[in-house]
């Protein structure tokens, strides 16, 4: 369904995800992400359309415990997860339960071992800086559907909803326009760099952080 003309923002709500809607956080991944240059390091939207979908839903069945569902008068737009503090991710087990030994027998050992690679760069440039930061709560696959874009929906819903009560707030981004709306809001870049992964891809990398206090550095 196509969004109205003109939006009502006050009319934008936000409410955790259940279980049976997994597979449309999934779909909102695909659509929020497939141009993602991040995951354009392994041609997933190009070369691996079925790997993009495996993936994205599973990624959506790790986040549950944290995933939140965006509505506009009942109609699901969007998507986003928040991290605990201290959060390192799941761990190697929940991941095999959820479906990455699949991976090498699906799509072959090469995009597999892109794809660790891929998502070991960027978990080590993570720890590198955040390792050094207070704990904060971590922002984690924030999207809107595209054709919901443009219309000031992503800030007000983290100004109202994704920030309200949050002390200290971190993360990653790699596309320079979504960096933009996180410091319209009042997110700060610690740490900015280009990062090369072990089979001669690159990606432009952000880490940023919101801190109530105004102690963001």
């Amino acid at each position: 369904m196509m969004p109205p003309t003109s939006i009502d923002l006050s009319k934008l709500r936000v409410r955790k995800t259940e279980w049976q809607e997994v597979s449309q956080v999934g779909e909102l991944l695909v659509d929020g992400f497939h141009d993602s240059p991040f995951w354009s390091c392994i041609d997933l939207h190009t070369k691996y359309p079925d790997a993009e979908k495996f993936f994205f839903e599973r990624r959506g069945q790790l986040m549950f415990d944290h995933s939140f569902l965006i509505t506009y008068e009942d109609q699901v737009i969007g998507h986003y997860c928040i991290s605990p503090e201290n959060d390192t991710g799941p761990a190697f087990w929940k991941l095999m339960w959820y479906g990455l030994y699949l991976l090498p027998i699906r799509y072959g050992w090469q995009f597999t071992k892109q794809t660790l690679d891929l998502l070991d760069s960027n978990s080590d440039t993570r720890d590198e800086v955040l390792g050094k930061r207070p704990p904060a709560v971590k922002l984690e696959a924030f999207v809107i559907k595209q054709e919901w874009r443009g219309r000031g929906i992503g800030k007000f819903l983290l100004e109202h909803f994704t920030l309200k009560d949050c002390s200290r707030m971190v993360l990653m981004a790699q596309e320079k326009d979504v960096v933009g709306l996180y410091e319209k809001v009042g997110f700060r870049t610690l740490d900015q760099r280009i990062v090369r992964t072990g089979y001669g891809r690159e990606y432009e990398n952000w880490i940023m952080e919101y801190d109530a206090a105004g102690e963001s550095a």
